[in-house]
C-alpha cells in the first residue's frame, strides 16, 4: 500500500477500540491489517477495515451554545 505513514487501521463496524491498528510504517502494514481484519471479523462478523491518517496530537475547538427561542448565545469555547 502506498501511503504517508503513520496510519491508523479500523474496523469498518468497530467500536470500543476494538479492531484498531496504528501502522507506522510500510513493513508494519500486512502483519497489522491480517490482525484488524481478524478481530474485527471476530468481535464484529465482519472484517472491512479503514485506512485513515493517524494524527498523533489531534486538536479541535468545541463551542457550548443555547438557544433561547431565536437567539443562538454561545456558552462556552474549549480547545482541546
Amino acid at each position: 500500500m502506498h501511503a504517508r505513514y503513520p496510519v491508523m487501521l479500523k474496523a469498518d463496524l468497530g467500536g470500543g477500540g476494538k479492531g484498531m491498528r496504528i501502522v507506522w510504517n510500510e513493513a508494519e502494514f500486512p502483519q497489522a491489517l491480517d490482525a484488524c481484519r481478524s478481530e474485527a471479523m471476530k468481535s464484529f462478523g465482519d472484517d472491512k477495515v479503514l485506512v485513515e491518517k493517524f494524527v498523533d496530537r489531534p486538536r479541535y475547538d468545541e463551542v457550548g451554545v443555547a438557544i433561547l427561542g431565536e437567539c443562538l448565545l454561545p456558552v462556552c469555547m474549549f480547545v482541546c
